[in-house]
């Protein structure tokens, strides 16, 4: 006797709600840090993360004296300024509705910050709120977990910046502690690295001073089990020298210590030929490092991930809620994913009466052979946001539309998913229709043995129930899904005569068959059957 797997599913058309297509903005943020005045330009549209459609930077250095006068130098200013000038200038000719601008540790010292201040919003028309060093870790705590697709357990973040480190702790997605210590790259650089290369005295005296530093401000250490997380350039500078830029983007603390201590013997010429360091950092690396170091073996870390996110994703979090647009929720993860996806559907202009239908089919074909494949919830909701956007790539062309989408996938921000996640996402997408996956696919080589098993299921699946939607009626309202030892059959119940659907699902047999090793027939249910043969006798 055959076995039935999923005999009651409900209507595929109502697993999916579509919404009216949402309006957007444009947004900038400016970050006035003590070592560079950033500008990120992103497009935003709920329930999708901020895009990034621009980025400027310069290394103005505005934070040179402050620590030791109090006073912001002439020089600086004056960089800071016409730097400033040009980036309100870029904004404004990317049609920017709302510019952030905030600034950190070297404006919260200067005394003489308030006339600088004015002086950017009568010549540039930007207001800056400079933050609190708490307030400074709790923005780039908050850039990083909206990131991050699981925020369970213990994160901690720690950035190194010009003029301080900032240090933060969330559980389950909370933050919970922030804390602000006086130990940036270019203060402490000032302050103890007096010589070409740095005296052995200098740097201990640096660890030492660093070492008390934490101890004194620093409340928490870290749990056995949590993610240690390092934002901004120094981490990603050091692991750049580390690893040549390539593999994964962790470093340990072990490692980094090489890394510093090799670059301090170095006179400040050297450094800036060292492969993979930007010269324009090379005054400041031996100091933001040792800080660095000492903040992480204060925290008891092993080692950290390297993340490129930090106040400026945080900075668009607030200008986004600003506009009072919604931003995804982590408390949500299935719904955050499918909203995304949505959104990014919408972006490209996909049928998506279509894409809801696939998906919702594709979750049919998912649980009624849930037994064969043994695959959980989360690859069904990536099966689900994967058929969501396989049709993305028609807004290029609709010739090789499935390699077009795999690229716009791997290459988009999607809520609640990682980068190998992503590549899953793509694959899925790109082998819904033409050939299967191939050992020269670029996706597919990234792919571990595992998840290429794992995209074979899904990719079968998908392939089938676009397919089953062939004309984009959405004739097929359910199905019912068979399997003995060496067949499934699918039986659907349509609203009319779905005879191209039928065909078409039995034509692209092959991947599923391939995939679960058994033959695949799709046919009408008993009733539809007999109630289409009644229509065609009548014909």
């Amino acid at each position: 006797m055959p076995r039935t797997t999923s005999d009651s599913t409900p209507p595929p058309n109502n697993v999916v709600s579509l919404t009216p297509r949402p309006a957007g903005a444009t947004v900038g943020v400016i970050d006035l840090g003590s070592n560079s005045v950033r500008l990120v330009v992103a497009e935003v549209v709920p329930g999708l993360p901020p895009r990034v459609v621009a980025e400027d930077r310069e290394p103005v250095r505005l934070g040179e004296g402050v620590f030791q006068t109090g006073l912001l130098n002439a020089a600086a200013a004056e960089r800071t300024l016409q730097a400033m000038r040009r980036l309100a200038a870029v904004a404004g000719a990317r049609g920017v509705q709302k510019v952030l601008a905030r600034g950190t540790c070297a404006l919260r010292e200067a005394e003489d910050r308030e006339p600088f201040l004015q002086r950017i919003k009568e010549t540039c028309g930007v207001e800056v709120v400079v933050l609190t060093g708490q307030e400074e870790a709790r923005m780039i705590a908050r850039g990083v977990l909206g990131g991050l697709p699981d925020t369970a357990g213990e994160v901690v973040v720690v950035d190194v910046g010009g003029g301080s480190v900032e240090v933060a702790r969330a559980i389950e997605g909370t933050i919970t502690d922030v804390a602000s210590l006086r130990l940036g790259a270019v203060r402490l650089s000032e302050m103890f690295l007096r010589s070409d290369p740095p005296s052995t005295a200098e740097v201990d005296l640096l660890r030492a001073h660093a070492r008390a530093s934490a101890r004194s401000v620093l409340t928490f250490t870290a749990g056995n089990k949590a993610r240690i997380l390092g934002s901004a350039g120094t981490i990603h500078a050091l692991w750049q020298v580390a690893r040549g830029g390539k593999g994964a983007p962790v470093v340990t603390v072990d490692e980094m210590e090489q890394v510093v201590l090799s670059l301090a013997k170095l006179p400040l010429a050297k450094r800036r030929s060292v492969p993979h360091l930007e010269p324009k950092r090379a005054d400041i690396i031996v100091g933001g490092g040792l800080a660095l170091l000492e903040v992480a073996r204060h925290l008891g870390a092993s080692s950290l991930e390297v993340t490129r996110r930090g106040l400026k994703e945080g900075l668009l979090m607030e200008a986004v809620e600003s506009l009072g647009m919604a931003l995804p929720s982590p408390t949500e993860p299935e719904r955050v994913r499918v909203d995304g996806a949505l959104a990014l559907a919408r972006r490209f202009e996909v049928d998506e009466g279509h894409a809801s239908q696939v998906a919702a089919l594709a979750c049919s074909l998912f649980e009624g052979t849930r037994e064969l494949h043994r695959l959980g919830d989360d690859a069904r909701s990536e099966l689900e946001v994967a058929a969501l956007l396989h049709d993305v790539g028609q807004y290029i062309s609709f010739d090789k539309h499935h390699r077009h989408s795999a690229y716009i996938i791997a290459n988009s921000q999607i809520p609640g998913f990682s980068d190998t996640g992503k590549t899953r996402l793509a694959c899925i997408a790109r082998y819904h229709r033409k050939s299967g996956p191939a050992p020269h696919h670029e996706e597919w080589q990234e792919l571990s043995k595992e998840d290429r098993k794992r995209v074979k299921y899904l990719a079968a699946l998908l392939r089938v129930a676009d397919a089953l939607d062939r004309s984009h009626h959405r004739l097929v309202q359910q199905l019912k899904v068979e399997h003995t030892r060496g067949e499934v059959t699918v039986r659907m119940t349509t609203t009319a005569n779905a005879d191209m659907e039928l065909w078409a699902a039995n034509e692209k047999a092959d991947v599923f068959e391939d995939a679960f090793g058994m033959k695949l027939r799709v046919q009408l249910d008993d009733a539809t059957d007999a109630r289409t043969k009644r229509g065609r006798a009548k014909a």
